[in-house]
């Protein structure tokens, strides 16, 4: 696989005991760039269309998995829901979504089992409205 710098930092970041769990804020601004999949995945954009045609097809059922998981407090759903959706997501180059997606999925494993998926659900309409 290609390495992604900003992923490096951040697993470097972590294993050397930098800041680097700070939570996801709800003044974070989120961004998607279209470009960064057609480069990432060498596809053409009438095909990455089609893959977030086909992931926005089933998003609503696999944000539906997480929260019954949450209303349920099953961490263990949770965690798996949310690595579930994690790769869909990185596989798209969501950048955000998979790191707000890898944070749920961390806390989950740990036994926490109270999580807003709001600021989730607006990253993806605000992909899929552009």
């Amino acid at each position: 696989k290609p390495i992604n710098k900003e992923e490096l930092k951040q697993v470097l970041d972590k294993y050397l005991n930098n800041d680097c769990s700070k939570e996801i804020s709800q003044e974070k601004e989120f961004f998607y760039d279209k470009n960064d999949a057609i480069n990432a995945l060498c596809l053409d954009e009438s095909i990455i269309d089609m893959l977030l045609e086909s992931f926005f097809s089933t998003l609503e059922n696999d944000l539906q998995n997480i929260q019954n998981a949450i209303d349920a407090k099953d961490s263990s759903a949770i965690a798996q829901a949310a690595h579930y959706l994690k790769g869909s997501s990185a596989n798209l180059v969501m950048k955000d979504a998979a790191e707000i997606l890898k944070q749920i999925e961390l806390k989950a494993k740990d036994g926490e089992t109270d999580f807003d998926l709001s600021i989730l659900k607006n990253y993806f309409e605000q992909i899929k409205t552009n």
